[in-house]
Parts: C-alpha cells; sequence; structure tokens
C-alpha cells in the first residue's frame, strides 16, 4: 500500500472537482423550481380561482405569450383557490384592473395564468396584494365539455373509440397502402369533376334522370311520408313563431339584397356568353359518362327509400348536436391562442409532405417485421434498423473530419439529389483536415479491415461541398427556417 502526502496541485484539484460538483447541483436544483436559501423573492401578489386543477408550483405566468413570472403557491380557500404569483421585476408591479384567466399549453391539461395588463394610469397592486376576483375569468377545459354528454353518449363514445383501436390494431401495412393511394384517388375526382363541368348536356339528362327517380318514389307512396315530415317540420315552425317574425321583417331588405346580385349576376352571364359558346363543343364528351350513371338509379332508390329512419333519428340527435355546439364554445376560445402557434408549424410541415409520408412508411414497415423463435408461444415483433459505418461513428474527433457533410436543416427536396450528394448547411461545414487512422496497436485482421471498409485506405470518399440556398418561408428568406406564430 503506497502511502503519500497529496500534493497542493491534488489538493486544488479535489476541491475545484467539489465545487464544480455543488454549482452543477445547485444550477439543477434551481431550474426545477428548488428554493435558495437568503435569496430575495419577488414581487408577488395573490388571485383567487374558482378552480385550479391544471396549475402546480412553478407554472408559468404570461403576457402576451412571454414568461413573466412563476407561481409560488397554490392555497384552497373554501369554494376557491388563492394563487401567489411572483413576477420578474420587468413587469412589475401591475395595475389594479390587469385582467386574469387560466389557460392550458395543451390538451392534457398543463395550465398556466395569461395576463392581460391593464390601464398604466391605474393604481397597481401593492406587495402581496389580491387581484380583484372581477378581474377574473372562468377557464373552458375539455373534461368539463366532455361531462355535459349524458351517460348513454358517454358510452357511445367510449365504444366508438375502442372499436377503433381493435380495427386500427395490426393494420400498419394497410394503413400505409392507403395513404399511398389518397394522391391517386384525388386526382380521379378531379378528372370527374372537370368533364362534369364541361359536359352540361349529359348533365341535363341526369337531373332528368333524377326527376324520373322522384316519380318513381312517388308511385310507390313515399310521397305521403314526405308530406307528413313536412307537416312536422310547420309545426316545429310555428311553435318559433318570434323567430319566424322576425325572418319575415328581414325579408325586404334580403330581397334588396338579392335583386342588386341577380344584377350582378345579369352582367357576368353577358361577360361570359363567349367563354360559354367556346365550351359548347366539349359538351358531347360528357354524354356517355351520365348515360353510365342509369346503373346506379337502382341504388340510389334503395338509399331514398332508407332515409326514414335516419330522419327519425335526427329529431333528437340535432337538439343534441346544437347543445354540443353551445357548449364547445368555450373550448374553442381556448384554442383560439394555441391555434396561433400550431397553424404556421403545420404549414412548414405541409412543405415536407413527401418526407413525412416517407417517415410514416419507414415506421410501418420496421415495427411490423415478425419472428417465431423456438419454444415461443406466438410470434415476436422486432424492429428493422441500419446503422453507417463511417469514421465518425466509430469515435469523437477534436475537428470535424473532411468526409463530414453535416446539415441540421435539410430543405424540402433535398433527397432528391442524393444520387450527385446532398447539399451542406454551409460550405463553413467542409473542412479539409486529415483524415484519422487506425491505432497500429490494433489486432491485423481488425485493422485491415477498419482501413479497407471505414477508412476506405486512407482516401477521403465524400460528396462536393455544395451549400444549400436559403429557406423562403413567410416572406423572409433566411439561411435557416424561422416559424413565427400568426397575428390574431
Amino acid at each position: 500500500m503506497q502511502r503519500q502526502v497529496p500534493s497542493i496541485g491534488r489538493v486544488l484539484t479535489m476541491v475545484v472537482f467539489a465545487l464544480s460538483v455543488f454549482g452543477l447541483l445547485l444550477v439543477l436544483w434551481t431550474a426545477f423550481g428548488g428554493a435558495v436559501p437568503f435569496q430575495p423573492h419577488g414581487y408577488r401578489f395573490e388571485i383567487s380561482f374558482g378552480e385550479a386543477s391544471a396549475l402546480t408550483k412553478e407554472s408559468d405566468v404570461r403576457i402576451s405569450g412571454v414568461n413573466v413570472g412563476k407561481i409560488k403557491g397554490i392555497n384552497p380557500e373554501q369554494d376557491r383557490v388563492l394563487v401567489t404569483v411572483e413576477l420578474e421585476a420587468d413587469y412589475a408591479p401591475v395595475p389594479i384592473d390587469t385582467r386574469a384567466i387560466l389557460r392550458t399549453k395543451t390538451l392534457l391539461s398543463e395550465g398556466y395564468i395569461d395576463l392581460t395588463p391593464g390601464s398604466p394610469d391605474a393604481p397597481k397592486i401593492e406587495e402581496n396584494g389580491v387581484l380583484p376576483a372581477s378581474n377574473v375569468a372562468d377557464s373552458g377545459e375539455l373534461d368539463k365539455l366532455l361531462s355535459t354528454f349524458d351517460p348513454k353518449t358517454r358510452k357511445a363514445l367510449r365504444n366508438w373509440l375502442d372499436q377503433n383501436a381493435v380495427a386500427v390494431k395490426g393494420r400498419g401495412p394497410d394503413l400505409n397502402m392507403a395513404f399511398a393511394y389518397l394522391a391517386p384517388l384525388t386526382d380521379n375526382l378531379n378528372r370527374i369533376l372537370e368533364i362534369l363541368n364541361r359536359d352540361d348536356e349529359a348533365l341535363k339528362l341526369f337531373v332528368k334522370n333524377g326527376a324520373e327517380v322522384f316519380a318513381a318514389l312517388s308511385q310507390s307512396g313515399r310521397i305521403g311520408s314526405l308530406v307528413e315530415n313536412a307537416n312536422t317540420v310547420l309545426a316545429v315552425t310555428a311553435t318559433n313563431s318570434s323567430q319566424l317574425a322576425e325572418t319575415v321583417r328581414l325579408l325586404p331588405k334580403f330581397l334588396d339584397e338579392a335583386t342588386a346580385t341577380l344584377v350582378r349576376a345579369d352582367r357576368f352571364a353577358d361577360d361570359t356568353d363567349p367563354l360559354v359558346a367556346k365550351l359548347m363543343p366539349v359538351a358531347d364528351s360528357l354524354r356517355p359518362v351520365m348515360a353510365d350513371t342509369k346503373e346506379i338509379a337502382p341504388d340510389l332508390k334503395r338509399i331514398m327509400e332508407q332515409l326514414g329512419p335516419l330522419f327519425d333519428a335526427s329529431r333528437k340527435g340535432l337538439p343534441a348536436l346544437d347543445k354540443t355546439i353551445d357548449n364547445s364554445r368555450p373550448l374553442l376560445a381556448q384554442l383560439y391562442p394555441f391555434l396561433l402557434t400550431f397553424n404556421p408549424m403545420v404549414e412548414w410541415l405541409s412543405q415536407y409532405d413527401r418526407e413525412t409520408t416517407a417517415l410514416v412508411g419507414n415506421a410501418a414497415a420496421a415495427s411490423q417485421a415478425t419472428d417465431l423463435p423456438a419454444g415461443a408461444v406466438g410470434p415476436t415483433h422486432y424492429l428493422r434498423a441500419m446503422l453507417s459505418m463511417n469514421p465518425d461513428s466509430f469515435a469523437a474527433y477534436s475537428s470535424r473530419l473532411p468526409s463530414n457533410r453535416a446539415n441540421p436543416y435539410d430543405a424540402p427536396g433535398n433527397f432528391d439529389q442524393l444520387k450527385t450528394g446532398l447539399p451542406v448547411f454551409s460550405s463553413t461545414t467542409c473542412s479539409s483536415n486529415p483524415l484519422p487512422t487506425v491505432d497500429p496497436t490494433d489486432p491485423a485482421e481488425l485493422k485491415e479491415l477498419m482501413d479497407q471498409f471505414v477508412f476506405n485506405l486512407g482516401s477521403t470518399m465524400a460528396p462536393p461541398c455544395v451549400p444549400q440556398p436559403n429557406f423562403n418561408f413567410q416572406g423572409k428568406s433566411l439561411r435557416y427556417p424561422h416559424v413565427e406564430p400568426q397575428s390574431p
């Protein structure tokens, strides 16, 4: 056993290491909301909410989407919850007419307090003061909306979600194939609509055949049911006489607007007469298509005959839907600030539609592989993976390798250039540093394989260093994308 008095250098090294560990722990402690002894707190005041289950200590306090403070205390008091808020010095104190509302960052109820500053000339709330309850707005949450459903509706919704899970389970390849057919389907529908738009004569024939269908319905006695349903509708209308009177009062103004619209439509028709004359020669091409629609007439007849139960169910379903829409207004108000930030992200991701499709397809393909090991009761899923073998994958280097072509912000469609070489983010990422070599003390067989397959016998194999152009998004041309929220 060697005994030696530690040198001053070793002692200093241990002291520096201990202080570094203590500093790191202190940073983590404060980052996760821990209190530091003897540290003075900032400007604080209290807000009384009717319900604050989505809030926790150290939750954010925001003004116009900017974090300006934290929640330092949550104290239930009878039927209210008193929340203590601490603001940064730049935003304190706040006027007494400041308004507060509890919002959620996501649909999973991660909450924060949103403040709307009042008048700069208004009196300020004193330290540890309370914001007036009249300035605190109620919040709408998803669970409150779902609680408006009756037990039968909630049970039906739960069964619907369960059955969807059963239907999708194990159907990854089928879903991937369905996504692949979406583009051809839209193209075919677009061509059909273009043909219908061109051939008006065949469309007239289709309308005529529709008249024959309704004539057949009248002969089968369905018209009587239609009259009875119309009588029911009129009876419901009679119970809403005040709304009907308001409609009649507004009818003259509507007729005036309709007259002006018809005059403009007449002028538009005169202007489009030459265009219609040029389209007439192509109208005959729609005639064969409409002739083929005669084959679907029996199916259309059966569909019309089976609409009776749908009308009966709508008597209860439509009032319930109206109530649901009314109750969803608080939820939609909560979603509006979220969508101002979410929509630009969706707009940005829409540029990567092919890359997103490839990601979904590759994820399904990689996770659907199965095998039957010896002794197993059933098939076992395994994940397909591929590892690249190059100098960067074997070690960390103090300087960038000459074969490195990193690009943290690939532009849409970059992988179309895979054959000739992918562009780099900037020419500054391409270096002329020497290629590393294998440790000569490694076994000879391993060294030979590494030299041949990893280091390419000392020759740098890399595509040309071509910088990619700027990103053009939201009216700006920048080196890397900036996604900014929409204006309210």
